[in-house]
């Protein structure tokens, strides 16, 4: 899947044009580590190709241009007899790749994080002047990783099968909008934050442990009257 910044889906979704050559762009970059690996493993130069659509947006309905690439994890190469096969290729980290992806790095080694700590620190140290944009977005970086590197051990979490993405956050906030945002429908906070919990445990499946919790903490004594 290739996402795209914020501030350029935008501009995507109202130029077609320019949509269409950005895909252009990242489907060659694709295919030219595609031929450069048949390259090295014996089989000359294959055409490439793959299956691109485009969504315009997200699961949340909002406006959100990203595109979904299908890519063989292989090439088609014609042999000696003319005969076309199907020859696939090593996965991008063994040969390194994946030490230049910061996405490959950060689900093998907890301590993937702290690299990228110290080399951001390096690269502030390297900027000249005051108050730019690269210093203050490298400033950004470190203020936001300051305070989250414990739960950037993504490796130990994929381990865990723990989910690392916004997948499940999405999921779960369009699945509150479904109950709360109906036509006719009004709230209070009070109300509202009480028919969220609700929703949230009954989705999460702890409603009834929560339920036990709950009652065990307002249960009274009913004495029937004679």
């Amino acid at each position: 899947m290739l996402s795209l910044p914020r501030q350029v889906r935008f501009l995507l979704a109202r130029d077609t044009d320019l949509l269409t050559q950005l895909l252009g762009v990242f489907l060659r970059k694709v295919f030219a580590w595609q031929r450069r690996r048949a390259r090295a493993h014996g089989k000359g130069d294959p055409p490439c190709g793959a299956v691109t659509f485009v969504q315009r947006f997200g699961s949340l309905l909002n406006l959100n241009c990203h595109a979904h690439a299908l890519l063989p994890d292989g090439v088609f190469a014609a042999g000696p007899d003319g005969a076309v096969a199907f020859h696939p290729l090593p996965p991008p980290w063994d040969d390194g790749v994946s030490d230049r992806l910061c996405a490959n790095a950060f689900l093998r080694d907890d301590a993937a994080i702290d690299k990228t700590w110290r080399n951001l620190r390096a690269l502030a140290r390297r900027l000249t002047g005051r108050g730019t944009a690269a210093r203050q977005a490298v400033a950004a970086a470190l203020r936001y990783i300051r305070s989250r590197k414990a739960k950037m051990r993504y490796a130990s979490h994929y381990r865990a099968d723990l989910p690392i993405g916004s997948g499940a956050t999405e999921s779960t906030c369009w699945q509150m909008q479904q109950r709360v945002k109906l036509p006719g429908q009004s709230w209070d906070v009070p109300g509202l934050r009480g028919i969220l919990a609700m929703r949230a445990l009954v989705l999460s499946e702890r409603w009834r442990p929560a339920w036990q919790v709950y009652a065990a903490t307002h249960r009274k004594n009913v004495r029937v009257a004679a």
